[in-house]
């Protein structure tokens, strides 16, 4: 299947997908995407593809520039699935967080403060990073982004994704 139309089964997993996407359908004006929406769809098409985006994304503005980030990351990477350590988490974690807000993100950064407390963020990690929080980790307080990064170290340490 073409990443193309991959990149559609992605769309239609979420709130915009419409008939008939073309590469030029603009993300915005013809999906109703606003930024945090594109960067929703950006982590969902990264899941999917198993990439990770590099650079500045602002000059996606259509389907046609996610196909093409795609086969660029697709084309760069290598070996199976990543074996990580605590500080690749921590900058995942503060990357996918900058990602969603358009801020600069530091540990001490309050959740709240960006709009980003609660079950909602929880739930764009879990399918971010492909994280099944358990009810005990979903319960866990997560006042700033080093309380969730915490959270994700936990998390990948139980399920020994260390080196």
């Amino acid at each position: 299947m073409s990443t193309f139309k991959q990149l559609c089964e992605v769309l239609k997993r979420t709130d915009f997908y419409k008939e008939n996407i073309t590469n030029e359908t603009r993300l915005s004006e013809d999906l109703g995407a606003d930024s945090l929406d594109v960067a929703c769809i950006l982590m969902a098409t990264e899941e999917h593809f198993g990439v990770v985006f590099k650079g500045s994304l602002k000059d996606i503005v259509n389907v046609g520039d996610i196909v093409k980030k795609v086969e660029e990351e697709k084309k760069e990477k290598k070996g199976g699935k990543v074996v990580i350590c605590s500080r690749e988490v921590e900058n995942q974690v503060i990357t996918f967080f900058e990602r969603l807000t358009h801020k600069e993100i530091f540990r001490d950064t309050n959740l709240k403060s960006l709009g980003l407390a609660g079950e909602r963020t929880k739930k764009w990690a879990e399918n971010h990073f492909g994280f099944d929080f358990s009810p005990e980790d979903k319960s866990q307080k997560t006042k700033t982004v080093g309380d969730f990064i915490n959270l994700a170290i936990s998390y990948c340490d139980r399920m020994r994704v260390f080196n």
